[in-house]
């Protein structure tokens, strides 16, 4: 009797277990697929931080499946070593990464993204994965249609229409799977919408990259054709396309910002083209090798987050060696989706593979994989891709092994999900309260607010810099100096406009020394900062007696904006200038004649 109830327990522990499972599965698709790319947290400033901390969530409960699982875990060889290869390599970057406090913010996300790889690599997709991603994306771009009317600016629930229109790339390929599961009306029905919403974005990066995949879902379907050519239509029609429109598109290209971007990058990559500057350097070191012509285009700032291609900013950051190793993993996914596997893994490698070659596309003009909205889904398919061949070699991880490992993962997003809380997202709450406070000129308001971000997150530069500005404005410039000073001795040298400020400032105070000092400074990593100019125009002409600098920095600011109130003042006063505007003249007849000369060579 003992014995029989002792199985009867036994059964209702299995079958509890398999509840629990089958429940925590669920939730995992909810929330990954379903929340994650429609949550945001409005009351902060990046208010899409929300969506990493439920990838976090997500990864948390994807660990106590592991751990509730009787079976033992079998990892694919080439894909466990190729996507730890990469990401080990990212981690030894934060080791030699000068600035240690942007590697750590980077690692965050690395860690993240790794364990989602290997999430997706023993991760059993199924049909209601699918309708919860689309689902999400029909309300994602539903918002969007809303949004466009009153702002012509989609940004749907990601915060930037690039964002939207990056994440969007991969579920839009499910098109392929709804039809392969012979739902061709919902297949259509969800392609109209999403394609809309992708259009509306009018990101040119995100609709090249939607035609380049799409025929590759062509190749995919048409590769057994009888007519052996026919699986190569979609790469002729855009072959004979971009030879058509070569001529604008370099046009284009050499006019558009990223061209100045890259050409700066490029100078970075070639101080240390093997190893790099270090897991994310790129912003800090970027200044320094900026192609210095990128300030006179109109879209210019003062700060550069990202090179407008991933595959330079792994250069940049981790060298040749980060580049190949990515590469490594991309290639070895497609090779073992290529083979052959059943109709079920067929289907699915269809809309991954196509939605994963859509973002490597998109991501040569863009910084879409540096946004966790589309990162973490891309690592996650990327994992897919290698969940399928059950024939190839694999790691058994099993009994107590697959225990502690399944609680490493649980603890540490545990610990990440508390930290991104508390560290990343309730800062930006105050920074949101903090800039309020300033646009309705509520300076100590702000401050407060400021120093409450920095408070919890000490290397804050934005905050830091917010709050040295407002020092200025309520007139405590010593306050304004040592914030200043702080960002620029400790933190981010030469941040924004950090220089220019610190120049401001001394001239307010008598200090002309060092105002000089700070304007040069600012100067060389912007010689086109009419502001800073102009600065240096009245120290020289008011304060330093120094005609011919005053002279020479007038010459300068008139070339870049002659029209300037200031500088039409300087001329119009001081006799000494008047030749200034002689000149402009001379230039412009000049400019003139080689225009008809020109136009006569045409003739």
């Amino acid at each position: 009797m003992n014995k029989k109830r002792a199985n009867q327990f036994k059964d209702f522990k299995i079958k509890a277990g398999y509840k629990n499972i089958k429940i925590l599965t669920i939730s995992f698709s909810v929330i990954f697929f379903g929340i994650t790319p429609l949550l945001n947290f409005k009351p902060a400033y990046d208010y899409t931080i929300i969506k990493d901390i439920l990838g976090v969530i997500s990864v948390l409960i994807f660990g106590a499946i592991l751990f509730l699982k009787k079976e033992n875990i079998s990892i694919d060889t080439i894909g466990f070593i190729t996507g730890t290869l990469y990401f080990g390599w990212l981690l030894i970057g934060y080791f030699y990464a000068p600035v240690k406090y942007g590697a750590a913010q980077a690692l965050e996300n690395c860690l993240l993204y790794y364990l989602l790889f290997i999430a997706g690599m023993l991760w059993e997709w199924n049909k209601k994965d699918a309708f919860i991603w689309g689902s999400a994306m029909v309300i994602a771009s539903i918002t969007a249609f809303v949004q466009y009317p009153q702002t012509h600016y989609p940004i749907s629930t990601f915060g930037n229409p690039n964002f939207f229109a990056g994440h969007l790339l991969m579920p839009i390929f499910l098109t392929a799977y709804f039809f392969k599961k012979e739902y061709g009306a919902v297949a259509i029905l969800y392609f109209l919408i999403t394609f809309a919403a992708l259009a509306l974005t009018k990101s040119r990066a995100a609709i090249f990259a939607l035609l380049v995949a799409s025929s590759f879902l062509i190749f995919l379907l048409l590769r057994n054709h009888k007519i052996k050519y026919l699986k190569f239509l979609g790469f002729i029609v855009i072959i004979v396309l971009t030879l058509l429109l070569w001529n604008k598109i370099q046009t284009q290209f050499t006019q558009d910002i990223r061209y100045y971007i890259w050409k700066g990058t490029w100078n970075l990559i070639k101080e240390k083209p093997v190893t790099g500057w270090g897991t994310g350097n790129f912003i800090f070191y970027y200044p320094y090798y900026r192609f210095r012509e990128y300030f006179l285009r109109p879209q210019a700032t003062p700060i550069t987050n990202h090179p407008h291609c991933q595959y330079l900013e792994i250069w940049s950051e981790n060298g040749i060696v980060g580049v190949v190793f990515f590469l490594l993993i991309i290639v070895m996914a497609f090779y073992k989706g290529l083979r052959k596997h059943s109709q079920e893994t067929e289907e699915i490698f269809l809309f991954a593979s196509s939605g994963i070659l859509a973002v490597l596309i998109d991501n040569i003009l863009s910084t879409n994989l540096t946004n966790t909205s589309t990162a973490m889904y891309f690592w996650f398919l990327l994992g897919l891709c290698f969940s399928w061949n059950k024939n190839s070699r694999t790691i058994k991880i099993t009994g107590l092994m697959k225990n502690v490992l399944s609680i490493v993962i649980i603890v540490s997003m545990l610990a990440l999900s508390v930290w991104k809380t508390y560290y990343r997202l309730v800062p930006e709450v105050y920074l949101k309260n903090g800039i309020a406070a300033r646009e309705a000129n509520n300076f100590l308001s702000a401050i407060e607010n400021y120093k409450k971000v920095c408070k919890i997150n000490s290397s804050h530069v934005v905050a830091l810099y917010k709050m040295a500005f407002a020092y200025g404005q309520i007139g405590d410039l010593k306050n304004a100096e040592r914030v200043y000073l702080k960002i620029n001795n400790e933190l981010f040298p030469h941040f924004a406009k950090t220089d220019a400020n610190l120049g401001t400032l001394y001239m307010q105070v008598g200090d002309f020394k060092k105002a000089i000092y700070y304007y040069e400074k600012a100067l060389w990593l912007n010689p086109y900062d009419i502001d800073v100019l102009l600065g240096l125009v009245s120290i020289n002409l008011y304060q330093e007696k120094k005609w011919a600098d005053a002279k020479k920095y007038l010459e300068r600011a008139a070339q870049i904006k002659p029209d300037h109130p200031y500088i039409e003042y300087l001329i119009k006063t001081f006799p000494v200038f008047r030749d200034i505007k002689l000149k402009q003249q001379e230039r412009s007849n000049d400019e003139m004649q080689n225009m008809w000369k020109r136009s006569k060579n045409r003739e």
